[in-house]
């Protein structure tokens, strides 16, 4: 869970670097929607909707938390999807199999 919760708190903050960005080059006259932002972890979408720590994620670095003022603030919204959905998975897997058919044959 900590894996993918930090990768979603870096994606947040590159979003709303992003939406900023795009906001102030005026390329988007306003942004009022959050972004949505996919995770196929039900304990990372979980963990950063929840506005306190609990036991278990005492392990994780307090730099990672930042996910929740962004949510709480409403500039994305962390949202479930299933592992099938899940596009970056479905780059990996085609990327495995064409690596696997190159390189053993």
């Amino acid at each position: 869970m900590e894996a993918e919760y930090v990768a979603a708190c870096e994606a947040a903050k590159e979003a709303v670097w992003l939406k900023m960005f795009l906001t102030d080059l005026e390329v988007v006259p306003n942004m009022l929607l959050p972004i949505i932002l996919y995770c196929d972890n039900s304990g990372a979408v979980a963990n950063s909707r929840e506005p306190r720590s609990h036991k278990r994620g005492k392990h994780i670095e307090r730099k990672y938390h930042l996910i929740r003022k962004i949510v709480h603030r409403g500039d994305v919204t962390v949202t479930k999807i299933s592992s099938e959905q899940n596009m970056a998975r479905l780059q990996k897997l085609s990327r495995l199999k064409c690596l696997r058919a190159t390189y053993m044959v």
